[in-house]
């Protein structure tokens, strides 16, 4: 029978500014994590409890940046640093059994901006940050759950269990109520003319000009990309997935031609200056990483994994970022996370009630 396994897991980022404590993060192996808020003034909880199947604490930095009653409770409660290996090692594994069992995987980054959305899913990813996490061939210390995952199946998984594996990729960006393909642009019609003509992807048949992004929003200089809008191609299926059917998908032939590609495409995403985060993705990132693969016990049966990373944008309107005293930029983030939480629920609900007809492995990752 179809069934949905769904993990909540919470996330809080490091203290880069004078800060005090306000949430309890208590991380149990059994999925009964929680967070408690507690009161910045006396350390005293509200009384609310908020339960999640992981509740990590990577709050470094709090021995500078906050105050004695902060540094008592975090060390009375005994949080624990969790790192990016931490993550991968907590739900990495069932997402890459689900993947190679040939069921889908869905990941959905959820929080304000410049709470860690995307170093938690991907690592840095900036076009041109040394650190980013396309510029390593073999896993770094920053890189994210997805990469991660990719390298264990491509490196690891498909040399071990043999025969032929195919992969691809399709990876696009929800900017306002228009999708930008963000594998396609100059460098797309360059290949496909030294290749000597052909197919583009699977829907095209010839290469076509993609319309120019507005340079407000971009990351990298003179990209193009094809964009169109947002309820062109837009299919559901059976099972609640969605395609953009006109995206390019972009078969992968190595790890090192995936994060080259990646690289690429994602120097062309959407991004502007927040309150909160001076390059905030300014629309939700949907990559689609696709395996074909041979079962391991029925020969010349073949079965396909996917993984769906949903990267969502903050909310926060884009905006020249200034000075705020502190009160105003608590009002501000207790504000967003207030209106975040109340849709919260609906949103579980939502997303669980859509996948029912397939087996799925949701996991919800969101960033305070």
């Amino acid at each position: 029978m179809p069934s949905v396994n769904l993990q909540v897991c919470i996330r809080c980022r490091p203290f880069a500014s004078q800060d005090k404590l306000g949430v309890v993060m208590k991380e149990q192996e059994d999925g009964n994590s929680s967070i408690e808020l507690v009161s910045p003034e006396d350390g005293q909880t509200y009384g609310h409890r908020y339960g999640f199947s992981k509740a990590w604490w990577s709050g470094s930095g709090y021995e500078k940046y906050t105050d004695p009653l902060s540094q008592s409770l975090i060390q009375q409660h005994q949080m624990q640093h969790i790192t990016q290996e931490d993550v991968y090692a907590q739900v990495g594994t069932n997402m890459k059994a689900q993947f190679l069992n040939g069921h889908a995987v869905v990941m959905f980054a959820y929080g304000l901006s410049g709470s860690g959305k995307t170093f938690s899913v991907f690592g840095p990813d900036m076009a041109g940050l040394p650190e980013a996490w396309f510029n390593f061939k073999t896993p770094h210390r920053f890189w994210g759950v997805f990469p991660r995952l990719a390298y264990d199946i491509m490196t690891t998984e498909a040399k071990r269990r043999g025969g032929a594996w195919k992969f691809s990729i399709k990876y696009f960006q929800n900017v306002v109520d228009r999708i930008w393909d963000l594998l396609s642009g100059e460098e797309e019609e360059q290949e496909h003319a030294s290749e000597g003509g052909g197919s583009l992807g699977s829907h095209h048949s010839k290469p076509r000009r993609g319309s120019v992004a507005p340079h407000a929003y971009k990351q990298g200089t003179n990209h193009k990309v094809e964009d169109r809008h947002i309820n062109d191609g837009f299919h559901l299926d059976a099972h609640g997935f969605v395609d953009i059917t006109w995206c390019r998908k972009k078969h992968i032939q190595s790890w090192h031609h995936l994060i080259e590609t990646f690289k690429t495409a994602n120097g062309k995403k959407a991004i502007a200056a927040t309150q909160f985060n001076q390059a905030s993705t300014r629309g939700h990132c949907i990559l689609v990483f696709e395996a074909d693969m041979p079962h391991p016990t029925k020969q010349g049966v073949r079965r396909t994994g996917r993984l769906y990373v949903c990267d969502l944008a903050g909310a926060e309107p884009a905006a020249s970022v200034r000075d705020l005293g502190v009160n105003e930029t608590c009002w501000l983030y207790s504000r967003g996370v207030t209106l975040r939480t109340e849709s919260i629920t609906r949103a579980i609900q939502a997303w669980t009630t859509f996948f029912l007809h397939a087996h799925v492995l949701l996991v919800l990752l969101f960033s305070w």
